[in-house]
């Protein structure tokens, strides 16, 4: 667990929320590149949505990202937080809530990785409400 006298820890904090506030700004905005940049090419994303089960690659997140106009663009009242983040070493762990995207409240939990490019997401496991009736 990361503690304020731990100056490294701390520098790797902060640079693990740079890397899950450029997701944020990648989900609102729809900007795939950016998205791409913060996760490592490997990356897999599990979770359920609607009742369906999902475990595939980032490309297929990539596209559906692509395929679907972003709330900065179709006014969707999107907003996110990081919530929590835990830095071990070169690994971390950090939760984001998303709320209306899609129409769905999401929690992301997500595994980080420091690496040559600096942090990056390897893993994407996420949680979201079902639409209100």
């Amino acid at each position: 667990m990361t503690t304020l006298t731990d100056s490294l820890q701390l520098s790797a904090y902060f640079e693990v929320q740079a890397a899950l506030n450029k997701y944020i700004e990648g989900i609102r905005t729809g900007d795939v590149a950016l998205l791409r940049s913060v996760f490592d090419e490997n990356a897999r994303l599990h979770g359920t949505i609607m009742g369906n089960e999902v475990n595939g690659p980032l490309d297929v997140f990539l596209k559906d990202v692509a395929g679907n106009p972003p709330p900065v663009k179709s006014g969707e009242p999107f907003r996110a937080a990081i919530v929590d983040i835990h830095v071990n070493g070169n690994t971390a762990r950090g939760t984001v809530i998303e709320q209306s995207y899609f129409g769905l409240n999401f929690m992301d939990h997500f595994h980080l990785l420091k690496t040559a490019r600096g942090w990056v997401i390897v893993d994407k496991l996420f949680y979201h409400e079902p639409p209100a009736k």
